[in-house]
């Protein structure tokens, strides 16, 4: 559950929970404590092991926690376990998942509680959403019924350099960006510049794009959780 996802070191949206979550056989599962939730839902598969701890498998700790957890925490969780496939992180155990995998892993365990939600969850993941942020943006644009953006497109810009953009509605010719404060301050997206760089340099690349033709919009993580203010912010930039 949520322990395990802390140990696969997989996005939270939300604080994170204080007791810690293990899975036991139902013939020694023994009672939760106010430090500790034991679950016995269903059959473990064998564990893997990150830090000398024992922890479910990445597919399992998915399920687990769509199971429990609200649809936009599910869905972040999700698309990350799904990105790590092609884009491992270093000291981690290696994984291969895809959406598939997920749905058998929750009809193997049979959950009592949760099943219909964590398949919902599921179905809706994506593993080309990069960050939570986009997790969630996506989460709000399905409640606001916008229409379904294209991720992690390439589009020219004006001077014919190729950019990677989050959210592509190509019908509208319209670019969307989350703009989140990891940005400008994680060092592997920052490579060695410092945060005013980061920030000219995104200035320069929305510059090219816009002057290519595109249009062009950002939102950070309030509009981001916020159904209502992505659709008037998307509606603003063209959408409809």
């Amino acid at each position: 559950h949520h322990s395990a996802a802390a140990l696969w070191r997989l996005p939270w949206v939300g604080d994170w929970p204080q007791r810690v979550h293990v899975l036991v056989g139902p013939a020694n599962g023994g009672r939760s404590t106010p430090g500790v939730l034991r679950h016995t839902t269903g059959d473990s598969t064998e564990p893997e092991y990150i830090d000398g701890l024992a922890v479910t498998s990445l597919a399992r700790t998915v399920v687990d926690v769509a199971c429990v957890a609200t649809f936009g925490q599910s869905v972040s969780v999700a698309d990350a376990a799904l990105r790590r496939t092609a884009h491992p992180l270093p000291d981690m155990p290696p994984t291969s998942i895809t959406r598939e995998d997920l749905l058998v892993e929750l009809e193997r365990i049979s959950p009592a509680h949760g099943p219909i939600k964590a398949r919902t969850a599921i179905e809706f993941s994506d593993g080309l959403a990069d960050r939570p942020g986009e997790s969630m943006s996506r989460v709000s644009m399905l409640r606001a019924r916008l229409p379904t953006p294209e991720l992690q497109v390439e589009l020219p810009g004006a001077s014919g350099r190729i950019w990677t953009v989050d959210f592509w509605w190509p019908g509208f010719n319209l670019i969307g960006e989350f703009d989140g404060q990891w940005k400008y301050t994680d060092p592997a997206f920052m490579a060695g510049r410092t945060a005013q760089q980061v920030l000219l340099d995104e200035k320069d690349r929305e510059d090219d794009l816009r002057a290519a033709g595109h249009a062009f919009t950002r939102w950070g993580w309030k509009v981001a959780i916020s159904p209502a203010r992505l659709s008037d912010r998307l509606h603003g930039a063209g959408l409809r």
